[in-house]
């Protein structure tokens, strides 16, 4: 049995053989799928139904676990259009009420906690609606980040970074979620104030870029720890390494050729 599936966990349905079914594409998020499609699950990490939640944004779409109560991806499409605008972020942090409680976080879970609520999409890439921006900062986007030097320094300027790039090429799929490395620690077994806050907490966080115009992809793995001197580009890596952590398959619609041409090869950020 592996890691993910000891932290998996509480469904049993099989996910890589149609569980995409699982996961409701409606209207408001069906673009940012219509070339990868749904990411699924690969092996003894396959789940669905019980568990697990799916959510359906125009801004983005994230698969949540409830054992985990972190998303385990968060898809977003990216544009040179949505992110300028004249929205403005507003810290409005918020429970989700289309989450099933008890396998959501809250804003207890956090506070005090000593990390950060994380973007897994982040707020700055909705300048172009304010309903979008506020829609960013429910916690079903969240998970637990260390803040100085990685939420507040390092992932900001990654997620800087696919902005610069959207803005040159137009369109971009971002794929985003965390790692856990080994068993699993919470926020209360970390702090020992809070024994109830039972959101864990990632080792570190992936974050895969897709040009689907010219099929080209990137992809990062960095650690949840200070990280003050180093660069996101220090901590690229194959998609491959990222799905053979985490069980997910991020491009089932790909041809099995553009599969392997994207996962077993490194990319750069800038050498598109």
């Amino acid at each position: 049995m592996t890691r993910h599936l000891l932290i998996g966990l509480m469904a049993l349905t099989a996910f890589a053989s149609g569980a995409q079914a699982d996961f409701v594409v409606g209207p408001k998020c069906e673009r940012m799928f219509a070339e990868t499609g749904v990411p699924a699950m690969e092996g003894d990490t396959a789940h669905g139904g019980d568990g697990y939640f799916s959510l359906c944004r125009k801004g983005y779409a994230a698969y949540l676990n409830t054992a985990t109560k972190n998303p385990d991806w968060v898809a977003e499409e990216v544009t040179a259009r949505s992110i300028k605008g004249k929205a403005q972020r507003k810290d409005n942090f918020a429970e989700d009420e289309e989450a099933p409680p008890p396998g959501s976080a809250t804003l207890d879970d956090y506070r005090a906690s000593g990390f950060d609520r994380g973007h897994q999409a982040p707020a700055a890439d909705f300048k172009q609606s304010q309903k979008l921006m506020d829609e960013s900062f429910f916690l079903t986007n969240m998970a637990p980040q260390v803040g100085q030097c990685f939420n507040r320094g390092i992932w900001a300027q990654l997620e800087d970074d696919v902005r610069d790039l959207a803005r040159t090429r137009k369109r971009l799929i971002v794929f985003t979620g965390p790692v856990y490395d080994g068993p699993v620690k919470t926020i209360g077994d970390m702090k020992k104030t809070k024994p109830g806050a039972n959101v864990a907490v990632p080792d570190s966080f992936y974050k895969v870029v897709y040009h689907p115009a010219t099929h080209r992809a990137v992809a990062f793995l960095i650690p949840n720890k200070k990280l003050c001197k180093r660069d996101p580009s220090d901590f690229i890596t194959d998609i491959r390494h990222i799905e053979e952590l985490t069980g997910v398959d991020f491009f089932p619609n790909l041809s099995r050729r553009q599969r392997n041409l994207l996962e077993k090869n490194q990319g750069n950020l800038w050498g598109w």
